[in-house]
């Protein structure tokens, strides 16, 4: 895991420097949904510090474990009867859609940080607002006590050409930015490059780093 993690950042940085970025403009959060836990401590020993994670009960064992200063992702589909579980548990949840969620955080007791998860492309497969919702729901989530609303979180359609999907993440950035949001949840092991030159800010990266699962 180490080659592979230490080959993943010295792409990631070349291409920040290609980009005319900064690597600190990044956040590389490494999904570790399914890896095991030697594999979650390799990482973070080589400095690895943001995890995501996308069910919460596989996520509780290894929240225990980790050392301090690891920094929790909510990364998957937030089910409104988990959200206050969630919401008690990790530091960032990237899949904000409705008002019952925003309820159930409320419980917790607690801020985190949120985003907004938009499904620009409109694909039944995904989860996300259509963009047509998305002053509705950023207004909910902004009057929100329990959330920091910071940006948006969008999932690209797959292709093995990353280039046709481009045009998502630039719309995702247009949004981001009429809104004054400064985070961009977007890009993945397959289509991370194109997403970080669309001005991703938070990269979710789980095979590039671990490997197939």
């Amino acid at each position: 895991m180490g080659t592979a993690f230490r080959r993943f950042e010295e792409s990631l940085r070349a291409e920040c420097a290609r980009a005319g970025r900064e690597r600190s403009e990044l956040t590389l959060v490494a999904v570790s949904k399914t890896v095991p836990l030697t594999a979650m401590l390799e990482a973070f020993a080589l400095g690895q510090r943001h995890y995501g994670e996308s069910r919460l009960q596989d996520a509780l064992p290894k929240l225990t474990e980790m050392p301090k200063g690891t920094v929790w992702h909510f990364v998957g589909r937030l089910q409104s009867n988990k959200a206050r579980a969630v919401a008690e548990t990790f530091d960032i949840v990237h899949s904000l859609t409705n008002e019952r969620q925003l309820e159930e955080i409320g419980k917790a007791g607690r801020c985190i940080d949120g985003l907004v998860q938009v499904n620009i492309a409109g694909e039944s497969s995904k989860d996300g607002i259509p963009a047509t919702m998305l002053d509705k729901v950023l207004g909910m989530v902004q009057q929100c006590p329990s959330v920091r609303c910071r940006g948006l979180t969008v999932i690209a359609p797959y292709s093995p050409d990353p280039e046709q999907v481009r045009w998502v993440f630039r719309e995702a950035a247009r949004m981001a930015a009429d809104n004054g949001l400064p985070w961009l949840s977007m890009g993945m092991s397959g289509d991370w490059r194109v997403a970080l030159q669309e001005g991703a800010t938070h990269l979710r990266v789980g095979s590039a780093l671990f490997g197939e699962r």
